[in-house]
């Protein structure tokens, strides 16, 4: 009996020290998040964005993390947009990036530009390996709104 009671206190001690081990998936996206600020990433954990109608319909908002891609210093763009990968077809903007969210994961669910850089939006499934593609997509696609930018003229007032 005193063997059993000295056993369950030990366990007792022991089990919380097991709950600070991270899980696989844990390791997996901090691996994730590692490669990503080598990659020249600023990574923020937000609520992902949603579509108009999952406003309406107040649907849950679901937590993910920004990898945003600040500008180089060859490229700036003060042009702001953003766009939702489930977007419907009759919503989206004329310069729809398709071509970026052909090339990023399927989890990407929106990518974004502002004056901070491009960014894209995202549940974190995928291997560290994607992020490397990623960061060419994100930089073509920088360079494409820069483009665009130089295109558009200014209005009187900025």
């Amino acid at each position: 009996m005193t063997w059993f009671i000295v056993f369950l206190v030990f366990a007792m001690l022991v089990s919380p020290i097991a709950w600070l081990i991270p899980s696989t998936s844990q390791k997996r996206i901090e691996a994730m998040r590692a490669e990503a600020r080598k990659q020249g990433f600023h990574v923020q954990l937000v609520s992902l964005p949603q579509t108009r109608r999952e406003q309406v319909r107040k649907q849950e908002v679901i937590q993910g993390a920004c990898y945003r891609l600040p500008w180089r210093d060859d490229l700036r763009c003060s042009r702001e947009c953003q766009f939702l990968r489930d977007q419907p077809p009759e919503e989206r903007a004329g310069d729809w990036p398709e071509a970026c969210f052909d090339a990023l994961p399927s989890s990407v669910v929106a990518l974004d530009s502002n004056r901070l850089g491009t960014a894209m939006y995202w549940r974190e499934q995928g291997e560290p390996e994607q992020l490397v593609s990623a960061v060419g997509v994100l930089q073509d696609w920088q360079a494409q709104l820069q483009a665009l930018n130089r295109k558009r003229p200014r209005a009187s007032g900025d």
